[in-house]
């Protein structure tokens, strides 16, 4: 409106008809208990919108009651209400996804006091809403958590930043089941902290998994260390003599039996190839064998001499495979075998000239009987 056409304009003819009834009333009201009035109408501008307009007024009156007029003022609370509807709209959609949600969500203030919760949140507790506002998680804290969940909520929520908890609760039904909470920082209008927004997850099955693996793993390592126990004992025992190499035929690791067996000691021994105490005429084989367990092949009867600490040399028979660069293998000393052979064979060789010499005798007796 001009400001020339203040004074005259026509309040009541721009009045919004939805608005008429319950203006007049309050107005009556007013002029009859003598009280302020205040009161929401749309009027329409002088560009035809329609504008929502707050009136306060105060009626005056003279000394014999006549009504002498108003003070008042008239405020445009139009976007006010429009900013207030679409809270309410985004509010009502919020409850709605919210309430959809399969898990528990809930809006907390600084106290701690719950300002929201969604049906799954009710349901779990098995309450009303009015009392999950209320309500008192340690009540439902399995004991054995409880003490842990309050440092770790007080420390989470002192931080001002995201915190995760993961404790047993007891369900309506009974059940205790492992939750998995997560809570953002809530902040309003200013930045500033109000509170946080929460989610809960139902982690029952997955620590049921995590704890039957986790005794699964002991059980494992049990049976890895027994056994572990166990070829330390038969490594320790054993009278064969066992050796690790590198592909090369670097001794990586030996039994003790290479005391018993040649003499030496582990520090002998360990980082060097064995060429230095084979016999110069198994070496080339040696060489040979060791090629052919690099290139996948296995041991399983190969014999060679290696040198005793006191010089003289001992037959050792062999059995090996090589995996991931490595030579496992196992040697038993078959000198006594070999020298009891070699006995052998002298004594057969030396019957058979034995016999070849009677053989001769009583072939040359016969002719010179003849």
């Amino acid at each position: 409106v001009p400001p020339e056409e203040v004074a005259s304009f026509d309040w009541g003819g721009s009045l919004h008809a939805d608005g008429r009834e319950t203006l007049y009333g309050t107005f009556a009201t007013a002029m009859r208990d003598h009280v302020p009035l205040s009161v929401e109408a749309r009027y329409k501008r002088f560009d035809g919108e329609y504008r929502l307009m707050r009136t306060d007024a105060q009626p005056r009156f003279g000394v014999r009651g006549e009504f002498l007029g108003m003070i008042g003022v008239n405020v445009d609370i139009t976007e006010t209400r429009r900013a207030e509807q679409t809270l309410k709209e985004s509010e009502e959609r919020f409850r709605l996804i919210a309430n959809s949600a399969p898990v528990p969500m809930w809006v907390s203030r600084l106290d701690g006091k719950r300002a929201f919760v969604n049906q799954s949140y009710m349901d779990f507790l098995g309450l009303s809403y009015e009392d999950c506002l209320v309500f008192d998680w340690r009540k439902v804290l399995h004991p054995d958590d409880l003490q842990r969940i309050l440092q770790e909520q007080i420390i989470g929520e002192g931080s001002g930043r995201p915190f995760a908890l993961e404790a047993r609760y007891r369900r309506a039904d009974g059940q205790w089941r492992w939750v998995r909470s997560e809570s953002q920082p809530r902040l309003g209008p200013d930045g500033e902290h109000i509170g946080f927004i929460g989610v809960a997850h139902d982690i029952t099955s997955a620590k049921k998994a995590e704890i039957e693996l986790r005794g699964l793993n002991e059980t494992l390592e049990a049976e890895v260390e027994a056994r572990t126990l166990e070829r330390d004992r038969i490594w320790n025992v054993s009278q064969d003599l066992l050796v690790v190499s590198a592909a090369d035929g670097t001794w990586l690791n030996v039994n003790p039996a290479i005391g018993a067996t040649l003499g030496w000691s582990e520090r002998d021994v360990l980082g060097k190839t064995s060429q230095w105490m084979e016999h110069p005429d198994d070496q080339v084989r040696t060489k040979a064998e060791l090629a052919h367990l690099a290139a996948g092949g296995k041991t399983q009867r190969f014999e060679n001499r290696l040198r005793h600490r006191d010089g003289s040399y001992r037959w050792l028979s062999w059995t090996a495979a090589a995996h991931e660069g490595h030579v496992y293998a196992v040697a038993r000393n078959v000198t006594d075998e070999k020298e009891a052979a070699e006995t052998l064979r002298q004594t057969e060789e030396a019957l058979r000239q034995s016999q070849k010499m009677e053989a001769v005798g009583q072939l040359t007796g016969g002719i010179a009987h003849d």
